[in-house]
């Protein structure tokens, strides 16, 4: 059975589209993916589309990861296989070449996340040696369908936002997931980078997107004026009557975000289980 991997920086999106949907159309969580959606990911994953591969056996294009690289740590965004060739070791072989790969950048540690109703993909990576790190929960909240017209989101560069979000991060020893790193916040230039004021005074910032009556928050932080709960309070003023319900998602569970959030009315909508494998050289 002849295989080669050729990385995603050589074949086309609707290549690699076509074998994301097909791999994942009968997965526990429903995925699917366009051309625009699937330009977002790989740019909000930080994939690293060189070291990123696509697993061609006899010339069918049958399996695929994407990584992505920041410091010590690399991240397996998604990993597939088509359904016919699973249980046949290629998943296996897939992490070897993945592991490899970062023991030779020196990397030190892998991390990945599945849902939490996932059970089989979790014993997968088990047996490999990947640990359960923590819980990553999306949590929602509804909006009131009046707004407070004392309070607006104003837009801010992207510059501003930083400084202010790694001010955040240090005050309040933050632990950030993977999107919301004060340091790669350019990648999510898809979203809107803005000020949360109250008669003009800024009170935090806010990253955001919308899909729908849902506004997407991807992170959030308050400017020293107010306190993190305080600042919650003020983001669902800033929100109602625009969107009826807010989405901030893959929030960790060990960050301070977390509790200000269910203590503030939001619930779980989803868990995932991040997963960590610890490398040696």
């Amino acid at each position: 059975m002849e295989k080669q991997y050729v990385t995603v920086e050589e074949i086309s999106r609707i290549e690699l589209l076509n074998l994301m949907n097909e791999a994942f159309n009968d997965y526990v969580m429903r995925l699917h993916w366009d051309l625009e959606s699937l330009e977002r990911d790989l740019i909000e994953n930080d994939i690293s589309l060189k070291d990123s591969a696509v697993l061609r056996v006899a010339g069918r294009n049958v399996g695929f990861f994407l990584v992505g690289f920041r410091g010590s740590t690399c991240r397996i965004g998604l990993m597939g296989v088509l359904r016919e060739f699973r249980r046949s070791g290629l998943g296996l072989e897939m992490l070897d070449k993945i592991v490899d790969n970062c023991k030779w950048k020196g990397i030190s540690r892998v991390i990945l996340e599945t849902p939490e109703e996932d059970v089989i993909s979790q014993k997968f990576y088990k047996r490999y040696g990947f640990r359960i790190n923590r819980d990553l929960v999306s949590l929602f909240s509804s909006l009131s369908s009046s707004k407070d017209e004392r309070i607006i989101l104003e837009s801010l560069p992207l510059k501003e936002v930083q400084e202010i979000a790694v001010k955040v991060s240090n005050r309040f020893n933050r632990e950030h997931n993977w999107y919301n790193d004060p340091r790669v916040l350019s990648h999510l230039k898809y979203n809107s980078f803005s000020g949360i004021k109250k008669d003009g005074e800024l009170l935090g910032y806010c990253i955001w997107s919308h899909r729908d009556n849902i506004a997407y928050i991807m992170d959030f932080g308050p400017a020293v004026v107010v306190e993190y709960s305080e600042l919650v309070k003020y983001i669902k003023h800033a929100f109602s009557g625009s969107y009826e319900s807010l989405l901030i998602p893959w929030v960790p569970t060990n960050d301070i975000t977390f509790s200000v959030l269910t203590n503030n009315g939001f619930n779980k909508l989803t868990t995932q289980k991040e997963m960590e494998l610890r490398l040696s050289h």
